[in-house]
């Protein structure tokens, strides 16, 4: 992705004008630049630290992953691996990928099920395929099922948890 994606992607995101977004892509490019070059170490909670070192006279910048962001890489790597090892089809990729987005723990709400209609909707697939995949995904255990009066209602299983409750 190079700038103009991620400040369209912003922009998207967060239902802005994309002048808006560049402003803000540039106020925390210009912020982290400034921070580096002042001989700074920068560490955003979250998503890791910057800083500048120095080996053999050259100046190497140095990244280092935070927590939150080591999560989100594992949680992408236990995604990966799961649909190449099991041999998932597409629509039960698309909802694996669907629900860990879907659970992420937000401020705002703790999501613990979701309806399989929604999902359906969202990922653009016809109802019946998604619940043939859910079920599939079930038998398998990478989902869980609740009925709550709703027969489609899924979560995540709990050893998913520690992906974002850690």
């Amino acid at each position: 992705m190079n700038k103009a994606e991620l400040i369209k992607n912003i922009a998207n995101q967060n239902k802005i004008a994309l002048n808006e977004a560049e402003i803000m892509v540039n106020a925390v490019t210009e912020g982290i630049m400034t921070s580096l070059i002042e001989n700074e170490k920068l560490q955003i909670k979250g998503f890791g630290s910057f800083e500048v070192t120095k080996h053999n006279n050259l100046f190497e910048l140095v990244f280092k992953a935070g927590k939150t962001f080591n999560q989100i890489i594992n949680k992408i790597d236990i995604i990966d691996e799961l649909s190449n090892s099991k041999g998932f089809t597409k629509v039960e990729v698309e909802i694996i990928r669907y629900a860990f987005e879907y659970f992420r723990p937000r401020e705002e709400e703790v999501r613990n099920t979701l309806d399989i209609e929604l999902i359906a909707d969202d990922i653009g697939y016809e109802f019946e395929e998604v619940d043939a995949a859910c079920e599939n995904l079930i038998d398998l255990r990478v989902l869980t099922s609740f009925d709550f009066g709703k027969p489609c209602t899924i979560s995540l299983p709990k050893r998913f948890y520690k992906f974002y409750h850690s």
